[in-house]
């Protein structure tokens, strides 16, 4: 007759056998399965930015301050025009800015295009090159570092945004640019703190032919 000790071993064997079968420790799953798992929780940067840039980018800039009003209150008043229409990240940093405006091709080189503005003659240069930096993600003000899980996924964003811009925007601009022609645009530029805007450098977002 079996003694209580092992009577007492074997119920326990029993019971930790259904606890582990009802709350495995682990459990085995295929390999593809687990990678389409993977990838559907997968953080889809270029699908983000496609998004962002059709619903919010572009409605945005069609909003944008006109770059000649923001010349002249640059001109006048740069702190308050640099809060009123700018967008600063931390302290002491380049403001961003999301404008728009209109003038008259002067120049094409590979990888920029100089228009004078329209009303001023102002000069302004319209990047057609390699893009660096956040400004088209941050200058909207339109995303939330604090709605992303980490910074990577917020950086990766920015990367593919820029992408747009080379692609898309800045090859159809330059196929359609020549000396003497009228354009009307909306894009980006920073600021540098203290800097005067005399010398502009716009990423451009959006491009019509009048």
């Amino acid at each position: 007759m079996p003694s209580r000790t092992t009577l007492f071993v074997a119920a326990a064997l029993v019971v930790a056998g259904a606890v582990c079968w009802r709350f495995p420790l682990f459990r085995i799953v295929p390999l593809k399965q687990a990678e389409a798992a993977k990838t559907a929780g997968a953080f889809d940067a270029a699908k983000v930015a496609a998004e962002f840039w059709n619903a919010k980018l572009l409605p945005a800039a069609d909003r944008a301050v006109e770059l000649k009003e923001l010349l002249a209150a640059l001109a006048q008043h740069p702190t308050t025009a640099r809060k009123q229409h700018g967008r600063t990240l931390g302290i002491g940093g380049a403001t961003m800015f999301l404008v728009r405006g209109s003038g008259k091709i002067t120049s094409v080189s590979e990888d920029s295009l100089v228009l004078s503005l329209h009303d001023s003659g102002t000069p302004v240069t319209l990047n057609l090159g390699l893009l660096f930096g956040n400004t088209v993600r941050d200058a909207s003000g339109l995303l939330d570092v604090s709605a992303f899980p980490d910074s990577q996924q917020f950086n990766a964003l920015s990367t593919e945004l820029n992408t747009i811009v080379e692609t898309k925007v800045a090859p159809a601009l330059k196929q359609a640019a020549a000396a003497g022609k009228s354009i009307r645009f909306a894009g980006c530029f920073e600021l540098e703190d203290d800097a005067k805007a005399d010398a502009l450098t716009v990423i451009p977002l959006k491009v019509e032919w009048p």
